[in-house]
């Protein structure tokens, strides 16, 4: 049952980003404002900058454990990868966001039996970049 209520939770955040529309040059720290917007609306409860592990600090962990990771422009996947991997290994995080700006489309699907889920900014805003 808890994998199944995992993909829930990280579901719901994805529905909550889902509206997400952001000029691509934004800075890191307007994007983070921004996703702190949608989850107030959605009504998902959040902190900012959590280390939930050594070396380990993501972005946002909200309510039910689920972590949001932000990556700007286009990162190197091998090193998002293993910083999924890394952050899925810590006990507060029961599920991972990634909110990527373009590519990395499902870098890592599931990580140490968590979910993993994939918002690209670039497919809110209807095109390719």
């Amino acid at each position: 049952m808890k994998d199944k209520d995992d993909n829930l939770i990280a579901e719901n955040v994805v529905r909550a980003l889902g509206d997400l529309r952001l000029h691509a040059m934004r800075s890191e720290y307007a994007v983070h404002e921004a996703i702190a917007t949608c989850l107030r609306a959605a009504g998902i409860a959040f902190e900012h900058e959590v280390r939930v592990g050594s070396r380990c600090r993501v972005d946002f962990l909200c309510a039910g454990g689920v972590a949001i990771e932000v990556k700007r422009g286009k990162p190197i996947t091998r090193v998002v990868a293993e910083q999924v991997e890394r952050y899925c290994m810590c006990d507060p995080v029961r599920a991972l966001v990634l909110v990527t700006e373009r590519g990395l489309q499902q870098v890592v699907t599931e990580a140490h039996g968590k979910p993993v889920r994939t918002v690209t900014l670039a497919e809110n805003w209807g095109i390719a970049l």
